[in-house]
């Protein structure tokens, strides 16, 4: 999905884009996107080690299971 920040070599950014694709589109309702989104987010934010993109994507996916009455 964000292939063009990822082919520049920019992680960090890549990461905290896909954090905020996957809050999208969890707002819009698509879930199952956004549910493989924000893992992929939160897998290569811990990675990184950026705590700040950890707790946004844990945010976003309890916001996620909350909304689709999973846990």
């Amino acid at each position: 999905m964000m292939q063009p920040v990822d082919s520049l070599g920019d992680a960090r950014n890549a990461v905290g884009q896909r954090q905020s694709a996957g809050w999208a589109l969890s707002e819009l309702g698509a879930y199952g996107v956004a549910e493989g989104v924000l893992r992929e987010a939160f897998r290569d934010a811990e990675r990184l080690g950026l705590q700040n993109v950890v707790n946004d994507t844990k945010l976003a996916l309890g916001n996620l299971y909350m909304r689709t009455n999973r846990q």
